[in-house]
């Protein structure tokens, strides 16, 4: 669940950016925000703010998930997530474990998804914008 957060986290940071209004977390745009903290959101509007002043970013994360199994055993699992976001219709995400590959492409056109190890891919129809994306998902 975690990871799954962290690349969420990563591709919303990178698409987010590119968008507007749309692209803001529900919690944002909810009117109940008494559990958000005040700073840590303007922290966030200035570094979306930011990178929506870039033709182009690359984010870079290495993401480590600790799983605590029934037995009280703990297990380490750490990857690689790269997102490269280009305005206003390019997006590539890359994300890289011992146990999942993954890549993520939208061109404006498609949005596809492709495992290599399974040798399987899946594309969809999207909308012409990534801000468009984000809230057409």
């Amino acid at each position: 669940m975690q990871r799954r957060c962290a690349i969420a986290a990563t591709v919303m940071i990178a698409v987010a950016a590119l968008g507007g209004e749309a692209c803001k977390p529900a919690a944002a745009r909810n009117s109940d925000t008494t559990r958000l903290n005040p700073d840590a959101m303007k922290a966030l509007a200035g570094m979306g703010d930011y990178l929506r002043s870039l033709k182009a970013f690359e984010v870079k994360a290495d993401v480590t998930r600790e799983n605590v199994l029934e037995n009280g055993q703990k297990v380490q699992i750490a990857s690689r997530i790269s997102a490269v976001a280009q305005k206003p219709n390019r997006l590539r995400v890359q994300l890289a474990s011992d146990r999942k590959q993954r890549l993520f492409f939208y061109d404006g056109k498609t949005f596809t998804m492709f495992a290599p190890r399974q040798n399987f891919y899946a594309t969809v129809k999207a909308p012409r914008t990534n801000g468009s994306s984000m809230a057409y998902s």
